[in-house]
């Protein structure tokens, strides 16, 4: 079974920012790409190809047009086309004059939106909705704001800094965006609290999230943004959306102080080094896998759940001798890809967080447990890579997953004998622990005492 792509955008990103021939020539942006494409246009002229109707809305000059990818058809087999639309024709045709043109029709479509064209453009000649609502129209037409960066050769000059903003991620960009002091470099608009919004992952639904068990690492990673920002922007929490959650304001999470990070980067930072250690043959793409087998031991261990890194060995075990055609992919197998497409990704936000600040003009000052981790962090493999698990493929043996299983356990102290079994509750932990009575507790006090992360939960 291949699972959907997750991280289809941050992988073509990728692939266009390692590409000999398309690198030079391809620009990413800190912010929406509308409204440097607007810019572009409208100084230059020409077509934005794009599955935004709202790009209509921006001031796209005289020359400026748009293509909606909808509308797009392969023609002799060498040519593609498909319908232009171009505002500055569009709003002689309808007699949209004066400075609001297509915005003020635009805005009365969004305050009636059963209403017919004819009526539509009855009321933009008298301005029937802005006089109504002049407050609504402004916040509308801010949406629309010209860019604070005139093109793109100007962002190629940008410092290090807005460089290192425009290589990353967008979900991960939203993140870093909504800090008002690197806003005035990226031009986006701010929002007070800040919110990350996860990609979806194909999980089992039974199971709890595939993210959860890396949780550590993107509390880190969200934390670090605080090493190179005003005292007054320091965020304690952030926000986490996942697509089940659609009514849901989203999962906060505690980050560490300023204080803890330099351990925190550190403990990270020995943990990949003795996974390392324990594993001292192993490839790099089997290495971040043998980092999301220790979350998900560490992570189930501490709640006394399965441990589906041992389910899915046994599986692949079972399935070595049965013939391809009959081979079936199980939950526990959706939900091991899933946990370390999450792992990946976590580490991938880590990543690009630390650039960013590393790229900051206060850098030099940072911890050198942060310029440590950020070393640690460079065989993370691009998006890009052939990396078979994070593609949906589950290529990787048996006999691997038991090597990281066995040096999971050697990490966290845990008996050897407990990775023949697999499930949790048949564990036998080295000290019998009195367990404390019930209380109220965050998921981050749940979480076991001997994690290489109790920084981040030390409050």
């Amino acid at each position: 079974m291949i699972s959907p792509p997750a991280f289809l955008v941050p992988a073509v990103i990728d692939a266009l920012q390692n590409s000999k021939h398309l690198r030079d020539i391809v620009i990413t942006v800190p912010d929406e790409a509308d409204i440097y494409c607007a810019n572009h246009v409208k100084k230059y002229g020409g077509t934005v190809i794009t599955g935004d109707s709202d790009l209509l809305v921006h001031d796209l000059g005289l020359k400026g047009s748009v293509c909606l990818f909808k509308d797009i058809q392969v023609g002799d087999g060498k040519t593609l086309w498909g319908h232009i639309y171009t505002p500055a024709n569009i709003k002689t045709q309808l007699k949209l004059y004066g400075v609001d043109g297509i915005r003020a029709l635009a805005y009365e479509l969004i305050c009636d939106q059963h209403s017919t064209l004819p009526n539509l453009l009855a009321r933009v000649s008298i301005s029937a909705a802005i006089t109504v609502d002049p407050e609504g129209y402004r916040r509308f037409c801010n949406e629309y704001a010209p860019s604070p960066v005139e093109s793109e050769s100007e962002l190629v000059q940008q410092s290090k800094f807005v460089q290192a903003l425009q290589s990353m991620d967008p979900r991960i960009s939203e993140y870093v965006l909504q800090f008002p002091s690197i806003t005035k470099v990226g031009g986006h608009t701010i929002t007070q609290v800040p919110h990350v919004f996860l990609p979806f992952l194909l999980d089992w639904p039974e199971r709890t999230s595939a993210w959860e068990m890396s949780t550590p690492v993107r509390q880190l990673a969200y934390g670090i943004v605080n090493l190179i920002v005003p005292d007054q922007e320091y965020c304690f929490t952030a926000f986490e959306h996942r697509r089940q959650q659609t009514k849901s304001s989203g999962r906060e999470w505690q980050l560490p102080s300023l204080s803890q990070i330099p351990e925190a980067c550190s403990s990270l930072f020995d943990l990949l080094n003795n996974i390392r250690g324990n594993l001292p043959n192993i490839s790099e793409e089997h290495f971040w896998i043998a980092a999301a087998v220790y979350y998900d031991v560490e992570w189930s261990s501490s709640r006394e759940k399965p441990f589906v890194s041992k389910e899915v060995q046994q599986q692949l075990n079972e399935l070595k001798n049965i013939k391809t055609d009959d081979k079936q992919c199980s939950w526990a197998m959706i939900q091991f890809l899933a946990m370390v497409q999450g792992s990946y990704y976590s580490f991938r936000i880590l990543k690009q967080i630390l650039t960013v600040v590393l790229a900051h003009p206060t850098s030099s000052n940072l911890p050198h447990a942060v310029h440590q981790l950020n070393h640690q962090l460079e065989t993370l493999p691009t998006l890009d890579a052939d990396i078979g698990v994070l593609q949906g493929s589950l290529d990787i043996a048996p006999v691997d997953i038991q090597k990281m299983l066995v040096a999971a356990y050697n990490l966290l102290g845990l008996e050897d004998n407990v990775v023949g079994r697999g499930l949790v509750g048949d564990r036998r932990p080295k000290k019998k622990r009195r367990k404390p009575a019930k209380t109220a507790q965050s998921p981050l006090q749940r979480r076991k005492r001997d994690n290489p992360f109790e920084v981040l939960i030390a409050q």
